[in-house]
C-alpha cells in the first residue's frame, strides 16, 4: 500500500488495523485466500 509521505496519522491507523487483523487471524485468512499460501 502506498501512502503519501508526511501522512503519519494515516500510517499509524493502517498499522493499528493491520495488527488487529493479525491478532484476530483475519490477516492470515485473507492472505491465504488471495495468495494461495500461508504468510511466513
Amino acid at each position: 500500500m502506498a501512502i503519501k509521505k508526511g501522512n503519519e496519522d494515516f500510517v499509524k491507523t493502517v498499522n493499528e488495523l493491520l495488527q488487529e487483523m493479525k491478532d484476530s487471524g483475519e490477516y492470515e485468512q485473507l492472505y491465504e485466500q488471495w495468495m494461495g499460501i500461508k504468510p511466513e
